[in-house]
């Protein structure tokens, strides 16, 4: 398994600026869109490795958006949707599908796209830098050895390095011990971290991710959803309005500048069929030459889907983190409630932290248990990075000389062997000096 502690300890002992909060409201939070989040932000100074070598790149590679950026910054330099458009100006999204690392025609769209990152947004030369890949530990390891052919062969890059998401998460805040939920796309992922060892057989993932909340955004906008003409009149959303919609891709503006979780009390009256007062202001947004309204109440009641509960194998999030940790160790249980760390992009959700947190006391005490009281949540003061979090992580660890240098696998090493280590046998440096046995 992977085992950091060390190597955590080294690369972010000057990382102090985060707390971990019982209510997980930290000071100077700010929202952001998606278009905000593309442009580039801020950085370090480039960091020059001790070998010398150039700032390795560092990419996670996401189903909706794709972070990169160089090794040593604090920041991604451009988050890009995960697609590209070709020479005939059509958009490819499907980067993934039928691919087959044998068949270098399967590998068109996923080389286009590692083309763009390079030349169009980093600038950069791929035979120049190293390269770090934060992926899912659940990614099919097809996926990883076409990534790896991509790189080492057509890109020519001279190393190649997975790291784990969850774990790289951990790094900015300098813990070995951590409960990760990562809020993505298509789904929310939960796996615990314990002593800088993730435990894989304790992970577990729901399909709570921003998709389900815009499903569940356009069902409440097409029941109650208006659309607000020049003279001021206002009229129900038609079927020919959501073509307009979905090419502005207004349900997410929505989702990053609109949508909160509101109140245990609040969503208790709301699942009854109230409406409690005071109902939250609307908000309007442009839909071409018209101007689109989303009440109040769609804007609260459309993140309730994340602690829905519809059946035993589609828990909310507070029962995914409550069926995780009863399969830890007792030791382990009152620490991981302290110790929770919520990424990925439903993470910028306003009032998600302490909704979240009253829902896990709330099951605790009907379930009687005493782990639940002390319930914490890990960010950052004053600046919030968690959709970007494990690319952060990614980061610091890239700039780990040493350890790049040994633990990568080399354009060389892939060539003559075409052995891609999984997530559990990393290359060993040991193994590599012949001072341990090889695993088969």
């Amino acid at each position: 398994f992977y085992n950091f502690s060390s190597m955590a300890q080294s690369g972010t002992e000057s990382t102090r600026g985060y707390s971990r909060s019982s209510t997980g409201l930290g000071a100077g939070s700010t929202r952001r869109s998606v278009s905000s989040m593309s442009t580039t932000s801020l950085s370090l100074q480039h960091a020059i490795n001790i070998d010398g070598n150039k700032p390795a790149v560092v990419i996670e590679i996401g189903a909706q958006l794709t972070k990169i950026g160089f090794a040593g910054e604090f920041s991604p330099r451009n988050i890009i949707r995960t697609e590209y458009m070709d020479e005939s100006l059509i958009v490819q999204r499907d980067l993934f599908d039928g691919v087959d690392e044998t068949k270098r025609s399967s590998l068109s769209r996923l080389f286009h796209f590692f083309k763009h990152i390079y030349f169009t947004h980093l600038l950069t030369v791929p035979r120049e830098r190293r390269v770090v890949i934060i992926e899912s530990l659940l990614a099919p390891s097809h996926i990883r050895r076409a990534i790896t052919v991509v790189v080492l062969e057509m890109m020519e890059a001279p190393s190649i390095l997975f790291a784990p998401s969850h774990l790289m998460a951990t790094l900015p805040f300098n813990t070995n011990t951590a409960l990760v939920v990562d809020l993505g796309w298509t789904e929310a992922c939960s796996m615990p971290i314990a002593e800088g060892i993730t435990m894989l057989s304790q992970w577990e993932a729901v399909g709570k991710g921003a998709k389900a909340v815009i499903r569940r955004l356009r069902e409440l906008l097409e029941r109650d959803g208006l659309v607000e003409d020049v003279d001021g009149s206002r009229r129900p959303l038609s079927q020919g309005d959501w073509h307009v919609i979905d090419d502005a891709k207004l349900l997410e503006d929505i989702l990053v500048r609109g949508l909160f979780v509101t109140r245990m009390s609040r969503a208790d009256s709301l699942g009854v069929g109230e409406k409690p007062e005071p109902e939250p202001s609307e908000i309007v947004l442009p839909m071409g030459t018209e101007m689109l309204v989303v009440p109040g109440y769609v804007r609260e009641l459309a993140a309730e889907v994340l602690f829905d509960s519809k059946s035993e194998d589609e828990p909310g999030l507070h029962e995914m983190i409550h069926n995780i940790v009863a399969r830890c160790p007792l030791d382990l249980r009152r620490k991981l409630f302290s110790r929770l760390l919520i990424v990925g992009g439903l993470a910028h959700l306003p009032g998600l932290l302490p909704r979240l947190k009253a829902e896990i006391v709330r099951l605790g005490e009907i379930r009687k248990l005493k782990t639940t009281d002390s319930v914490g949540f890990y960010i950052l003061e004053k600046c919030r990075m968690e959709s970007w979090m494990a690319w952060l992580g990614g980061s610091m660890f890239g700039s780990l000389s040493d350890t790049l240098t040994h633990r990568s696998l080399t354009r060389e090493d892939w060539i003559e062997n075409r052995k891609l280590s999984d997530s559990i046998h990393w290359n060993d440096p040991f193994e590599k000096a012949g001072l341990v046995k090889a695993r088969s």
